[in-house]
Order: C-alpha cells, then structure tokens, then sequence
C-alpha cells in the first residue's frame, strides 16, 4: 500500500488518474472487506463520478473514507451504530463542514466506516452492523470507536481515513491496528458550522494512517477554525513542514503502568514502550519517570462519566429529532441504555458542576509541562483484546475491569485539550500491534510529529511482522 504522500506526487508526475486512484481503492475494498467488515456503506459509483472530473486541491484525487459519524455526506447514510436510523433508511440532510473541507482539498470519499453505537465503546461491535476484525488478527479487536477506519488503513484498503476521539477513539484503534494517529489540540480542528463543540468539548475530529508524515499532510489540509467556535488553536505554520526542524533536546516523562486502579500493564507493551523510551534517549532527550500526579485522581472517570452520560442522552434526543419519533431504550444497546438513562438522571447544576471540574481538573494535569516538554506512555496496556470480550449487557463491574485492564491513559488528555499522539511500538512476540502514546502541552502538535517522526526513523514499524 503507498502511502498518502506517494499517492499525491503520483498524481503530481502524471503516472495515473484519481479514477485510477479511486478504482485501486475500490478493488483492494472489495478483496478485504468480506473478512474485515470496515465499510458499512459504499459510494463506490459516487466516487468514480466524482474522479472523472476535474479535481482540484492539494489531495486532488487522493480516496479517503469517513467514519459514519461526523463527516456527514447530503442525502448519503448518516447512522452512527444504531439499528433505529439503519432500519429507518436515514440519510444526511447536507454536508458537513468538515465534508466539505475534505473535499476542497481534492479527496473523494470512498463511503463510510463501521463504528459502535454512538462511538460510546471502546471496541467495534454494534449489533446494527457487526463487528470490525483486526487486519492483524481477525478474531480480535481492531478498537474503537474509529475502528472501521483503522482497519481500513491497517488493512491498506486506503491510505488515509477519517476518525474522532472522545475519550481514544482515534488512539485506541491506532494502537490496536499499528497506526498513527493524532488527537489535535482541542479547537484545532472545527466542529463548524453544525456543532460548536462535540462532547462538551471533549471530542475532537483526527485521521488514521500508516506514517507520521501523512497525519502532518491530512491535518494541514483541514486544520483551522470557523466564525463563532467556542475553542480555538492558533496555527502556528504547516505541520508537514515542521517535521524538516529539530525539536532539540527535549524533557521527556515515562509512565509504563495504567492511571489509578489499572491493571498491571502487559509486559510486552511495557517493554515496547520503554524502548522508545531508550531511543529517545539516544537522541539526547532527557528522559525519566515522572507524570502528572492528577493522572490518578479517584474522582475523575465518574466526573468524565457524568459528562459523556449527559451528552450522550442529548445525542439519542437529536436522533429522535432526526428519525421523527421519540427513541425508546429498549431500541438502543444495553451498554447505551445504562449510560442515557445516567445522562438523564443528572440535574443541569450537577452537568455543569462536573463540567468545570473537569476543566479544572485539566488545568492540574496541564501544570506538569511547565517542567516538561512531553509525556510518554503506553496507548493501551494490552494488545488487541478477542472480539466479544465486552458482553453487549456489561454489569458496571464489566465496565470497571475493561477500564482497568486497558489502563484508561486516554481520556485525561480529551480533558485537558491537549494533543496527544499515538505511534506503533515493537509488536509483540505474536506480532500484535503496541500503541505508544506521546501527549505535549497544549498547541504544541508540530512537538509531538516532530518526535513521533524521529522514532519513526529509529524504529520503522513497516519492517516488523503484521
């Protein structure tokens, strides 16, 4: 599979077409998917319309696919999981912002891919669709909720896909499926015009791919903000032309155990991570054990919890909205269930009490980088857990072990706004993908691609077994 950068300068020498493009695309979708199941819904004939014309944009060409949430495509299916809006036929009343952003950068979008319902788990399983299977092992996990389009790209169906992160949706997948994956600063990436925020704030828009240049170019395409966002980032040049500069010699934090309550960490990914650690000192950054204490305070996954539950209610309201007819519980998933009738039960004071602790809370975590340039950790605790692992009605306590075995390093940083990056490490002995983690204080994405691009160099992930 070439990589995005490769697609764009064949198309810049002349050696093919975007039809071309697109149909290579398309062939490699229909050979793989079968197994995999990560494109729900194919806009192939789309597609090849859209190539034969002329195609303007950096990207002028280039396929891409979409997560089915977020990205909304006009008159296209828009389910995100639920069994209520496939069985309903429904379908996008108008692009959205950041479709069209994809777009007038010349990308045609391939169709859509397979997420959990309302991108709530942290594997893809929705009962409307089926599982996603990691390319790396089918029996397994390709993560969540962006899993379709990881395995998509782990797969090499395209060389780059769209995803979100709420709370790891981008990372998680990435670790599982040995990609790249970067959740930007908060605001760096409009939710605009159709939302302020996502999430409270929480979820950002990200990509998937197989190298830290191509997660420089994609984002560089689409970055910026719109009029009234509620955040913003301030774009500080091109990320793709940072990767040319030095970071210099930089403070580096390791942390190889999970936050809080966590279960010991796998040995293989705490030896993955711990040999990045070592490369990057070779490169002459200091590195030590150290972290932010606030990473393990006790209070912060129900205060997560509360804010996620509210807003996931909100959610299955708007598709109420949107299907025209209330949506009972009993027609969304019992792990939905749980956390909407959660989301119900707070009081608007208690939603925005933790809300501000939150924020407050990000503040105590961010304080760690006035004394450090960067944190290391790993993704995930475990390789890629078996599919089924969760069962689809989790008692509380299921949801309280699959938090302590995957060791919850993600959703702080969704908190705080800060980016955090997720890059392969060594595989494991059974070549199962290790995701490292690198998070920097907030707008300081160029940081984390410059470094992430050092290890890239020093330890190649496309020569390990897959």
């Amino acid at each position: 599979m070439r990589s995005l950068a490769e697609e764009v300068a064949r198309l810049a020498r002349g050696e093919c077409s975007a039809r071309e493009l697109v149909d290579e695309a398309i062939a490699r979708i229909e050979a793989l998917d079968p197994r995999l199941n990560a494109v729900i819904h194919p806009r192939f004939e789309r597609a090849r319309e859209e190539a034969a014309r002329p195609v303007a944009g950096r990207f002028r060409g280039v396929p891409i696919l979409v997560k089915d949430a977020g990205c909304a495509i006009a008159g296209e299916p828009l389910h995100e999981g639920l069994a209520v809006a496939k069985a309903a036929g429904y379908r996008a009343a108008s692009d959205g912002g950041l479709t069209r952003r994809l777009a007038a950068a010349g990308f045609i979008l391939l169709g859509r891919t397979n997420v959990p319902e309302l991108c709530t788990h942290a594997t893809t399983e929705p009962v409307a669709y089926g599982p996603t299977r990691n390319p790396w092992s089918p029996e397994r996990s390709a993560g969540g909720s962006s899993g379709g389009s990881a395995a998509a790209v782990a797969a090499g169906m395209v060389a780059v896909a769209h995803g979100s992160d709420g709370g790891g949706s981008l990372r998680a997948p990435a670790a599982w499926c040995g990609l790249v994956a970067l959740k930007p600063s908060r605001g760096r990436i409009s939710c605009g015009p159709e939302a302020g925020e996502r999430w409270a704030g929480l979820s950002s828009e990200g990509f998937l791919t197989r190298s830290v240049r191509d997660s420089a170019l994609v984002l560089d395409a689409v970055c910026g903000s719109e009029p009234g966002d509620p955040y913003t980032t301030p774009l500080r040049g091109s990320l793709a032309a940072a990767l040319a500069r030095r970071p210099g010699r930089l403070r580096i934090g390791l942390r190889l155990r999970g936050a809080g309550d966590a279960d010991a960490t796998h040995p293989e990914v705490a030896a993955s991570v711990q040999r990045l650690a070592a490369r990057l000192a070779d490169l002459g950054h200091d590195v030590r054990e150290a972290w932010p204490e606030a990473i393990d305070e006790p209070e912060a996954v129900a205060q997560q919890g509360n804010v996620v539950s509210a807003c996931v209610a909100a959610e299955l309201e708007e598709w109420s909205q949107r299907l025209g007819r209330a949506i009972p519980l009993h027609e969304i998933e019992p792990r939905n269930q749980r956390s909407v009738s959660q989301g119900r039960s707070l009081g608007a004071a208690e939603f925005v009490r933790a809300r501000e602790w939150l924020h407050a809370w990000g503040r105590r975590l961010h304080a760690w980088w006035s004394d450090f340039d960067l944190l290391l950790t790993p993704a995930l605790t475990r390789p890629a857990i078996p599919i089924g692992s969760l069962p689809l009605a989790p008692s509380a306590e299921d949801l309280a072990r699959m938090r302590r075995e995957l060791g919850w390093l993600l959703g702080m940083w969704n908190a705080s706004g800060q980016p955090a990056l997720c890059l392969p490490a060594r595989p494991t002995r059974d070549g199962l993908p290790v995701g490292a983690q690198l998070v920097a204080g907030f707008g300081r994405d160029a940081l984390l691609l410059q470094v992430a691009r050092q290890l890239e160099r020093e330890e190649p992930w496309e020569s390990w077994p897959g």
